[in-house]
């Protein structure tokens, strides 16, 4: 696994959400928002592993329950982590 730069995990985070039809204006959605406003436990599952799917990763298990995952930069930080990580 490759380092990633920060913003261009942002941008496929963005991609996969737009492209996951989750919500109807995904370009306004902030970063900042609570991930439990965004997706329930099924949406937000599927939302992960096409996370997974996107970055060639596995989520830890602690990371799969929406009460663990504050906002969308949390999951950014986390991916960018992985990837840190993986040097």
């Amino acid at each position: 696994m490759s380092i990633m730069d920060y913003e261009v995990i942002k941008e496929k985070v963005r991609n996969v959400l737009q492209n996951g039809n989750y919500f109807e204006n995904c370009g306004e959605i902030s970063f900042d928002t609570k991930v439990g406003d965004l997706f329930n436990s099924i949406t937000f599952i599927k939302f992960l592993v096409s996370l997974e799917q996107e970055f060639d990763i596995e989520f830890d298990d602690d990371d799969l329950t929406i009460d663990n995952i504050d906002d969308l930069n949390f999951v950014v930080e986390r991916i960018y982590e992985m990837f840190q990580t993986a040097k």
